[in-house]
């Protein structure tokens, strides 16, 4: 009994620390989130491919760079593999900020974009709890979208400032 009551306290706790996370990035960093929420919102299937292609081929480098910094006992390679696995989870943390966003402006257009983000991480926290279905498919999904609308809110400046449109 003691585990459950451990366990629910711990799932309200990261649920509530990941909606101050993603409102506190909201906060930051909101240009940065806007243009990769309009990426997302304008072209997801391109996103979500974006998204597979950059992440594979990113764990595919770094997995490289630290079997060789390894092998060959070089330690500033294998600060070179710590540097791009830092990169790209930073990169898939703001897809998902992105991503929250988008999901809290379609639940709740007239909120203001801080509400937006607190909505959306809340919603978006408790749907990756259902097991199997959050955590395999809605979970990846999501932080893949999100990350490829990131890298094009990146390369992609124009598209955002032509496909701004607020609610």
């Amino acid at each position: 009994m003691n585990n459950i009551i451990g366990l629910a306290i711990a799932v309200v706790a990261g649920v509530a620390l990941l909606v101050a996370f993603f409102v506190t990035l909201g906060v930051l960093f909101p240009h940065v989130i806007e243009r990769t929420r309009i990426h997302a919102e304008a072209t997801p299937g391109r996103a979500l491919l974006v998204g597979a292609i950059n992440l594979a081929f990113l764990a595919v480098i770094t997995l490289a760079v630290a079997t060789f910094a390894d092998r060959h006992k070089i330690g500033l390679l294998s600060m070179l593999a710590v540097g791009i696995l830092a990169v790209s989870c930073a990169g898939v943390v703001f897809g998902l900020a992105g991503m929250v966003r988008l999901i809290g402006t379609r639940l709740y257009r007239e909120a203001d974009p801080f509400q937006h983000m607190a909505l959306g991480a809340l919603v978006l926290s408790l749907a990756s709890l259902l097991p199997f279905a959050g955590w395999f498919f809605l979970l990846p999904y999501i932080a893949l979208t999100g990350f490829g609308a990131f890298i094009l809110s990146i390369f992609r400046r124009d598209f955002a400032a032509n496909h701004s449109h607020h609610p």
